[in-house]
């Protein structure tokens, strides 16, 4: 539900080539190293596309998600190269998909806990203005 195949395979490919390329005498050895550096990516792709199905299925028409979108949207605009949806990093760009997934993990834990501080503190200046 990503629209990867495609990429993948041809990822596939290139990492099968450069493997064959380093061990040419080593059919064994080729694939055997083939499998351990795309396994992690094809793992991640293949969770990101089930990830990606709930959320089209269950999640669109949710307010909080398309909060979660625009402010996405928002912060790629304000830190380009910095900030980069999960969709985005994915989709558009060369970063292989565990690694996206990481990164997206990241940007969301640090997303949320800077709203949750800012939730806070605005809380507790309501209080004060109010106690005041």
């Amino acid at each position: 539900f990503y629209g990867q195949g495609m990429n993948a395979a041809f990822e596939d490919c290139v990492v099968l080539d450069e493997c064959l390329a380093e061990f040419p005498d080593n059919r064994e050895r080729a694939f055997a190293e083939y499998f351990s550096r795309r396994k992690e990516n094809a793992d991640a792709l293949a969770d990101l596309a089930v990830e990606n199905f709930i959320e089209m299925r269950d999640k669109t028409a949710s307010r909080k998600f398309r909060a979660k979108k625009k402010l996405d949207h928002l912060l790629e605009g304000l830190l380009p190269g910095m900030y980069l949806p999960l969709y985005t990093m994915v989709t558009f760009t060369r970063i292989p998909y565990a690694t996206a997934a990481r990164r997206a993990y990241v940007q969301d834990r640090v997303v949320y806990g800077t709203l949750a501080f800012l939730v806070l503190i605005a809380a507790f200046a309501m209080i004060r203005f109010i106690i005041w």
